[in-house]
């Protein structure tokens, strides 16, 4: 156990060993624990989150199994740097989360998890709220959306504009086709298609508008025109004033 003395107020650190602690309380036998003292002259050249990040590092997987630094773990640790001014995807923190033994996946999807704890923060400081489509009342005011635009001549789809597949948009258009009885050939029963997106937080947004959705317009033209369909691409409210401050 790794412990910082007169750290705060006077009392005693923990900087690594709390599930330690824990075990020893829950045994029967267990009594005492090996302890590496940081004097106050060392750690005090030490800020607080320097401090956690050692702790971390000491948690990192080992030949020795010990429970390492979860994923939550670094989210939070990446939204204090933020707070330091370190931006997310910053060279340190990349390699901070590659010492800690995170894979190239993790720490990406790590990074995009911490800037969107980040994006909702900067929301909750502006009285906003993000709207949430997949579920509650936002689920709700989705479908009614998608049924109230709908008609004998048009046909809706919704879409997360980071989940925006081209086989889930074929295959709707295709759903509303039918085979003609005398020419035997398959006809569409709506001209026009309307697709609702909706994004999953202020970066989603971000990405949609400078990379997907001029891509999405292009292909949609050079595949629907051509058969005679008109398109129409209507994104969701994205945020509403946060009633409860």
């Amino acid at each position: 156990m790794v412990v910082a003395k007169a750290r705060q107020a006077g009392n005693n650190v923990i900087i690594d060993g709390n599930h330690t602690v824990a075990g020893i309380l829950k045994s029967k036998h267990g009594r005492d624990v090996i302890v590496a003292v940081i004097p106050e002259d060392v750690h005090n050249e030490y800020t607080n989150e320097e401090l956690i990040a050692v702790g971390n590092l000491l948690n990192r997987p080992s030949d020795v199994v010990k429970q390492r630094a979860s994923k939550l773990d670094m989210i939070k640790y990446i939204q204090t740097q933020h707070l330091k001014g370190v931006p997310v995807n910053d060279s340190s923190n990349k390699e901070f989360l590659k010492e800690m033994k995170f894979t190239n996946k993790q720490i990406k999807s790590i990074l995009l998890e911490a800037q969107k704890e980040i994006d909702k923060d900067d929301l909750k400081k502006a009285n906003q709220l993000w709207i949430d489509y997949s579920t509650g009342s936002g689920k709700k005011a989705l479908e009614a959306k998608k049924d109230s635009t709908k008609d004998k001549d048009t046909m809706c789809i919704a879409l997360s504009s980071a989940m925006f597949k081209w086989d889930n948009i074929f295959n709707h258009i295709f759903s509303e086709t039918e085979i003609d009885k005398k020419t035997k050939s398959r006809e569409k029963t709506k001209s026009k298609l309307v697709i609702l997106v909706h994004h999953n937080g202020p970066a989603a947004e971000d990405k949609w508008k400078q990379d997907y959705q001029p891509d999405a317009i292009a292909k949609l033209k050079y595949f629907l025109h051509p058969l005679k369909y008109t398109f129409q691409i209507i994104e969701m409210q994205t945020t509403i004033t946060n009633q409860l401050d």
